[in-house]
């Protein structure tokens, strides 16, 4: 195999038209990045809510 396209090396099926191809390749760095900042999201909710369960613990007048 002389060229290897991204969707090629990621499992994908590469469609005929370079286009197109372009369009699945953006579209998928795009969803990675959407994917990982939700990730970070996900993870600062949770620190936020441990952190506010953390203050009712120590509240001296509840």
């Amino acid at each position: 195999m002389a060229f290897q396209t991204p969707e090629l090396f990621l499992g994908f099926a590469s469609p005929i038209n370079p286009k197109e191809r372009e369009n699945t390749t953006w579209k998928w760095e795009e969803n990675k990045v959407r994917r990982t900042s939700r990730r970070r999201f996900v993870i600062e909710k949770r620190r936020e809510k441990e952190r506010q369960a953390a203050q009712k613990r120590h509240d001296p007048n509840r």
